[in-house]
């Protein structure tokens, strides 16, 4: 599959001034990832996974809120660009990226469906397609130890990377860290525990 390059301005705090864009064409709906080039050997680890988180933002009805993929997409895109970056911060950062991609797919595959019917729940108003959200967090469920595994060698991986932008006072590559450690907390911390809620809201309204 060819890939299609676009250039652009960042608009955000990093401050690059030209990066380009890759489009994974054909007939996936195009997801944008930030480049300097593609001559990262990452590239094909995020090809095998971009068609996929495309046609993941719906799972029968249950749609994947916009937020959670967008942040994912920023971050991926964040974590190219550090791979790209030359001597032992370019190394530290692939290792974080190879981690961190697949981690985000995981997610993304499974437990970001089940914030499809938060809304719903609010407002107190039943699906017939809430019930796969029980089957979902049951897989998420049984991987639960397997994430927090993963999220323990992500945070080592950070601090290698937090290391190496110290020492060469690289102020981008060291608020990318903090900015993905905050990622990984929210996860821990509010989001985990959420779609548990979500699970016995889901089970209570549908008396199961």
């Amino acid at each position: 599959m060819a890939w299609e390059v676009l250039s652009g301005s960042r608009g955000n705090a990093r401050t690059d001034s030209d990066w380009e864009v890759a489009v994974i064409p054909s007939d996936y709906n195009p997801v944008l990832v930030g480049f300097p080039t593609l001559r990262t050997n990452l590239a094909p680890l995020l090809q095998e996974q971009l068609p996929m988180n495309s046609k993941l933002l719906s799972c029968g009805k249950l749609e994947i809120p916009e937020a959670l993929t967008l942040d994912h997409e920023e971050l991926r895109s964040e974590l190219i660009v550090a791979s790209e970056e030359p001597g032992r911060i370019g190394i530290a950062a692939k290792r974080v990226t190879e981690l961190c991609l697949p981690h985000f797919a995981k997610e993304e595959e499974n437990i970001f469906h089940a914030f499809g019917v938060l809304h719903d729940l609010a407002a107190a108003r039943v699906r017939p397609d809430m019930a796969a959200v029980t089957s979902i967090i049951a897989q998420f469920s049984a991987q639960h130890y397997a994430l927090r595994d993963r999220h323990q060698s992500i945070k080592a991986a950070l601090e290698e990377l937090l290391q190496e932008a110290r020492k060469e006072d690289n102020e981008e590559i060291a608020q990318l860290v903090y900015t993905l450690r905050n990622h990984e907390k929210i996860e821990d911390e509010v989001m985990y525990p959420t779609v548990l809620l979500i699970d016995r809201s889901v089970r209570e309204s549908l008396g199961t």
